[in-house]
């Protein structure tokens, strides 16, 4: 549990950093993330993989490009953590 909890806490500095990049973007959907697997039962370990998924009040092409951003974005913080 305490595995999970610290990884969440880092998963939510990466996002909250990643929009940093997007602050500028007019029409940023509200939006929720949520976490599946391991994450979700609070099993996480060192070599979990990470499932996660964006939700939006409303499906648009731009809230669909803007999210697509943010995930890609996450991505590549997570590569350069080593990561893939």
């Amino acid at each position: 549990i305490e595995m999970t909890a610290s990884f969440k806490e880092l998963f939510a500095e990466l996002i909250l950093d990643s929009l940093s990049f997007l602050e500028e973007v007019e029409g940023l959907p509200n939006f929720a993330v949520i976490g599946f697997g391991s994450m979700a039962r609070n099993e996480m370990s060192p070599y979990s993989d990470l499932e996660f998924a964006f939700l939006t009040e409303k499906s648009s092409e731009e809230n669909i490009h803007l999210l697509r951003i943010l995930y890609r974005l996450l991505s590549l913080k997570l590569i350069n953590m080593g990561e893939t």
